[in-house]
């Protein structure tokens, strides 16, 4: 009998040790807010997948990431309070927060829903080729606008532009 006690202990000290670990993951787990984030285009209404996404102001843990197939990421938030979140994807824009992002009231232990619109920005795609129909490699492609003032008497017709773009060994930007 005396054999069976230190099986018996150490077999009790390893469901002793596996409980505690469900207790404390649970405790761990109360107070803590799930923040689903559901980014759209504005336009057509469907999911934009590999949009950036970023809580500011949160604790580690809170990681920043990229919304899935679906529009969405999720977020495990441990701390409440105000915090900022920012979205992002090249060639959109985001629509209805600040420059800055969205202001997102976290509760404790209260999941939250948002969603973040962007806008789909215009792009601007061509070839550049020589006289001869080669492509022209490292060349300065930009959009012009007319600058100046039509009704000014010293008017000078002239066009500048901020956007600027290089073509590749294609010649295509």
């Amino acid at each position: 009998n005396a054999k069976h006690h230190p099986r018996v202990s150490i077999h009790a000290m390893r469901i002793h040790a596996m409980l505690f670990a469900v207790v404390w993951a649970f405790a761990q787990q109360q107070g803590e807010t799930v923040l689903r984030v559901h980014v759209v285009d504005q336009m057509t209404r469907t999911a934009v997948a590999g949009a950036d996404v970023v809580l500011d102001g949160g604790q580690a843990g809170e990681a920043p990431g990229k919304t899935d197939s679906t529009g969405t990421f999720v977020i495990h938030v441990k701390a409440p309070g105000q915090r900022l979140l920012t979205v992002t994807r090249r060639h959109f824009q985001t629509i209805g927060a600040t420059p800055m992002g969205q202001v997102v009231e976290i509760e404790s232990g209260r999941d939250v829903n948002v969603t973040m619109e962007l806008a789909p920005l215009g792009i601007i795609a061509g070839r550049v080729i020589d006289q001869y129909g080669d492509p022209v490699r490292r060349a300065i492609v930009r959009p012009l606008d007319e600058q100046g003032d039509p009704s000014n008497p010293m008017y000078k017709r002239y066009y500048d532009g901020d956007p600027a773009a290089l073509t590749d060994d294609r010649g295509e930007y």
